[in-house]
């Protein structure tokens, strides 16, 4: 015998459902696609002992992915530091500030190796904290 009518509604429905979690999970994992590129390329600087202007320059592209150009772009010094610093939950050490913000411009002398990673584990945490930001329609 088959099954009645409302088992076949059910199913269609469950499929339904299936179909609006998957497509939800794929626009979620294309939407965070930039953060793994970001980190991705966090990883090849770390391999090659590239410059802390590099590393700050990563940062701030991925920054400026999703947000208003005019308000990223603008930030400078300890302004960006603000900026990083309010949209994470990390702690920004003032030595990791001093060569995110203040190292890839002026001349420092050779940063401590200690300060270099910690300013890329900063990096990488909060790469994966990032998220676009929402601007209000107008």
């Amino acid at each position: 015998m088959p099954p009645a009518v409302g088992w076949y509604f059910l199913a269609l429905a469950l499929l339904l459902l299936l179909a609006m979690a998957l497509r939800w999970c794929w626009r979620r994992w294309q939407a965070s696609s930039y953060r793994r590129h970001a980190l991705e390329e966090l990883a090849m600087l770390r391999d090659e002992n590239s410059p802390i202007s590099a590393l700050a320059a990563l940062l701030r592209r991925v920054a400026l992915h999703g947000a208003a150009r005019e308000h990223i772009a603008s930030l400078s010094g300890d302004a960006w530091a603000d900026y990083l610093k309010n949209n994470s939950t990390l702690v920004l050490k003032p030595n990791v500030a001093t060569l995110l913000c203040h190292a890839a411009y002026a001349k420092f002398p050779s940063s401590d190796a200690t300060d270099m990673e910690a300013a890329f584990v900063y990096a990488s945490e909060w790469i994966k904290q990032h998220r676009v930001q929402q601007v209000p329609a107008s």
